[in-house]
């Protein structure tokens, strides 16, 4: 079944999650999905947010004043960051790749440069934002591994290790180098959902270190459909991982691809 819609974007799409001074109350949030937002928002604000007809929600009421302001900064911590709906734990991408205007976004013009430009300065800088928000999110700041997608190609590398490997922070925590395909991996644009899993098995995923009852990140630099993230998502929790947290430079913006 497909779940809809798959996406949360405060700069873009969900300008208007908050409303203030409406149907009586001083301020009124809601979001089309709890998955991934709503972890952080009630661990980040301590709001609760109410389940009512697919949405999920808070009125703030008279008195409760103070409560606006906690909103008014989760989302301007979290302006240009898309929660993502899909089947791992979290699901986070630091962008969408594209503006509203169709002109690339911050994150991803250095998204674009570090990968087909080999521009080392936008990897440095990829590497900086992702551990920053790592280190200043909810769940994703005290995991216990951080693991890169593995290229498709096992013999060369690819943009999320390269990232990784500029991130001081992380190295300890890095599994990468024990997570890889048996053989080269096959584009899966073009595949529908049961050919694109019918890939991946043929490929296969080798993990090579104990992640039992742990905590693990797998970071990628495109989400697109989100197939490979959440196929290694779930060999991962196959192999005993207790919690795994998706994180992507970029969310695309025009894609249709939305298995």
């Amino acid at each position: 079944m497909q779940l809809v819609p798959r996406k949360i974007c405060f700069s873009s799409c969900h300008k208007d999650a908050f409303k203030k001074n409406t149907g009586g109350y001083p301020g009124k949030i809601s979001f089309p999905f709890k998955e991934t937002i709503k972890r952080i928002f009630e661990q980040e604000t301590e709001i609760i947010l109410f389940h009512n007809l697919g949405n999920y929600w808070h009125s703030i009421k008279p008195g409760e004043e103070k409560d606006l302001d906690k909103i008014d900064a989760f989302i301007e911590k979290y302006r240009d960051i898309v929660f993502l709906r899909d089947c791992l734990d979290l699901s986070i991408a630091l962008s969408e790749n594209l503006s509203e205007k169709n002109e690339l976004t911050l994150i991803g013009d250095l998204e674009d440069r570090a990968k087909y430009k080999n521009d080392n300065k936008a990897v440095e800088e990829l590497a900086d934002l992702t551990a920053n928000f790592i280190k200043n999110t909810p769940f994703y700041d005290s995991v216990d591994c951080v693991c890169a997608v593995p290229p498709s190609d096992p013999e060369k590398d690819n943009l999320p290790r390269s990232v990784l490997c500029k991130m001081p922070p992380f190295v300890e925590k890095d599994i990468s180098k024990y997570v890889n395909w048996d053989q080269k991996k096959p584009p899966l644009k073009e595949l529908d959902l049961k050919n694109k899993i019918s890939t991946l098995n043929s490929v296969n995923l080798n993990i090579k270190t104990d992640v039992k009852n742990k905590s693990i990140i797998v970071i990628d630099d495109l989400y697109q459909s989100g197939t490979t993230l959440q196929y290694i998502g779930m060999k991962f929790k196959d192999a005993g991982a207790s919690y795994v947290y998706g994180l992507s430079f970029v969310k695309a913006r025009n894609n249709k691809d939305y298995v």
